[in-house]
């Protein structure tokens, strides 16, 4: 799943995003202090689940829903409050939030609640650059454009090479204007930003086989690893080495 965490407590939300991506396969592809930064994260990633806390500055975490479910953005949502009488239930309910979560944040629970949010979605439209194993196949499943379909088989075959949006275009026998705006309206993300994603999916499942950082990078086509590792950072929330550190840890076997 894709993730944005909404949460004006930075050791809270820094928290969440290091279990998330320590200890599941899905995605914090964005965080904010508020909810009207909750709102323009939402827009530009289209998350699977929206975490957010309840009371915060600015805007708080249920107006923050309404005026995303006004626009009429799907996602599913889970609150944190550390209120234990939930003042705001009923709102919540109408507002399809799937669930709630007392800070501070129990572990088991936090997993378990995931569990329970994964289960519940369908093929994911929005996860297709970040499942582990079936990426080009549940991309697939999201669009019936034979265009789109051409371009995402291209980027299978092609990720680890010097590929852009005007190669996808002269295979797809196009323009690159209208391949970026078809792109983005079928897919929900542009062009650009799919082709990062499926690149560092690819680069994390080499990391959790041992693959050294650099040899990662040269093979889905970052020759600079300083920008690998900053591009990695800014989807995953983790640098590369740690990323590879905690998983082989995890195993027993870290170099």
């Amino acid at each position: 799943m894709r993730i944005v965490i909404v949460e004006d407590e930075p050791n809270t939300r820094d928290g969440l995003c290091k279990i998330i991506n320590k200890y599941t396969n899905h995605c914090v592809v964005g965080t904010a202090k508020n909810g009207s930064e909750g709102i323009t994260i939402a827009k530009q990633m289209c998350p699977d689940l929206i975490i957010s806390d309840i009371r915060m500055p600015l805007m708080d975490g249920l107006s923050m829903i309404q005026k995303l479910r006004d626009e009429k953005l799907s996602f599913e949502a889970v609150l944190l409050t550390g209120y234990s009488e939930f003042d705001y239930a009923k709102k919540a309910i109408n507002l399809a939030v799937i669930d709630y979560l007392l800070k501070p944040v129990n572990f088991d629970e936090f997993i378990s609640c995931l569990e329970k949010i994964e289960k519940k979605l369908p093929e994911f439209r929005s996860d297709v650059i970040h499942s582990e194993s079936k990426e080009t196949e549940e991309a697939l499943l999201a669009t019936n454009n034979e265009t789109v379909i051409k371009v995402i088989e291209f980027i299978k075959d092609n990720f680890d090479k010097n590929i852009g949006l005007s190669d996808a275009a002269k295979i797809a026998n196009i323009t690159p204007e209208y391949l970026s705006k078809l792109f983005a309206k079928e897919m929900n993300m542009s062009f650009v930003v799919f082709l990062r994603n499926f690149r560092i999916s690819k680069a994390k499942q080499m990391l959790k086989k041992g693959c050294k950082v650099f040899d990662a990078a040269k093979q889905v086509s970052f020759q600079d690893v300083k920008y690998f590792n900053k591009v990695f950072k800014s989807v995953c929330f983790v640098s590369p080495s740690e990323y590879r550190k905690q998983f082989l840890k995890s195993r027993g076997n870290y170099e």
